[in-house]
């Protein structure tokens, strides 16, 4: 998608007038890791409080273009911000891990959607403020996951209920011509799942999920999802 009809779709429904922001980079770590030249805009509220898009560009085709829902929104800034805030201005690990797995893919864009746009990298303190401006950004989820085609669903299990299921019903009810995926896999249609049923979140802070990770990094492959009697099932193994 292009950036200004993502600018058009929230401006369209907030009073407020958003922008994107300046470049965010990560040079430092990500050069490591072989991938060079990706900046990151955010849009942000006035107060820089709540992020709705993080929209990343990789040198890769710009063609091919994945947007990916998170959980909570990063503390990832451009430095204009991040320098008030006396903070480093590059993107968290998540946000790096996401790079990492789109540019092995051949993504030459992803935008970053999250189920709440309260800013807070801990989840769990993060949950607190997961109802604060809830129909602006589902509403704004719902309108760019009808306008994408490759959506990568990776909010994890730590997403309470009541909103996952919202979410859920908002990827039922998309147009259905977009492809659905995890970055996990096994040996049945519901293994590589978390315990819930739902597609693993990108933190790697447990072993299963860097196992997995790596997998998918080693072997380039995202694994396309379906929907079946109200759960996300792995959709071909």
């Amino acid at each position: 998608m292009e950036k200004n009809d993502i600018l058009n779709i929230i401006n369209k429904l907030s009073k407020y007038k958003f922008k994107w922001s300046e470049p965010i980079t990560d040079n430092k770590y990500l050069e490591e890791k072989g991938i060079h030249d990706v900046k990151g805009y955010g849009i942000y509220d006035a107060k820089a409080e709540n992020r709705y898009c993080l929209c990343i560009d990789i040198p890769n085709p710009p063609n091919k273009s994945l947007t990916t829902l998170l959980m909570n929104s990063s503390k990832t800034f451009p430095t204009n911000i991040a320098e008030k805030r006396k903070i480093k201005s590059r993107f968290d690990q998540t946000i790096r891990n996401l790079i990492r797995l789109a540019g092995v893919n051949g993504f030459g864009q992803v935008i970053v959607l999250n189920t709440f746009p309260f800013i807070e990298g801990n989840s769990t303190e993060a949950n607190k403020y997961a109802h604060r401006n809830k129909k602006l950004n589902s509403d704004f989820i719902e309108k760019v996951l009808n306008d994408s085609t490759e959506i990568l669903v990776a909010c994890g299990d730590n997403v309470e209920e009541e909103l996952y299921n919202e979410y859920f019903k908002i990827i039922t009810n998309i147009k259905g011509n977009q492809i659905l995926y995890t970055y996990t896999c096994g040996n049945n249609k519901f293994s590589g799942l978390t315990t819930k049923g739902r597609p693993r979140h990108l933190s790697l802070q447990s072993e299963s999920n860097r196992v997995l990770y790596n997998n998918a990094l080693r072997n380039k492959k995202l694994f396309e999802l379906d929907i079946e009697k109200n759960y996300f099932i792995l959709k071909s193994l």
